[in-house]
């Protein structure tokens, strides 16, 4: 047999305060969204008001998930991109072998213990690095390339 659970008004009113410290928000963060209600606190609101703060904070919650995730994929390819230029990968490496590693790299930058466990910041901060680290390879091989040509044409 299949239970159901009944949620009341305490229960909501937990939810409400666990999503809002998972989005990292402070009491005037909390205080300017109830605000919308024309309450300042969160036992302040009717039942109907409650469901619908709630239901905004998950879809607040969903868009940044999905912007997390979008984030990760950036950061897996950027690394592929440069592990492959500095000839750590080599093109018939297994996938998932590479994202393996890949992700056990991005915890090793960010010290955290599960690649899902980055926050969105930090993300951003491994990829940009990544990005950067590629450009400034690519330009120091360029330069490298450019100082041989010179020493074998004046020699």
């Amino acid at each position: 047999m299949r239970s159901t659970r009944i949620y009341t008004r305490n229960d909501r009113i937990q939810q409400y305060h666990c999503i809002c410290r998972s989005l990292g928000m402070s009491k005037e963060d909390k205080q300017a969204f109830l605000s919308g209600w024309g309450v300042c606190s969160s036992t302040e609101l009717s039942d109907r008001g409650l469901c619908e703060a709630l239901d905004r904070l998950r879809d607040i919650q969903q868009n940044r998930s999905e912007e997390a995730n979008s984030w990760r994929r950036r950061v897996i390819a950027a690394a592929s991109s440069y592990l492959e230029l500095i000839g750590k990968f080599q093109a018939g490496d297994n996938v998932a072998w590479r994202i393996g590693y890949i992700k056990g790299m991005a915890c090793q930058m960010t010290r955290h213990e599960s690649f899902n466990g980055i926050p969105l910041e930090r993300l951003r901060n491994c990829y940009y690095a990544l990005v950067n680290a590629r450009k400034d390879r690519v330009a120091i091989d360029e330069a490298v390339l450019d100082i041989q040509a010179e020493v074998l044409l004046t020699s």
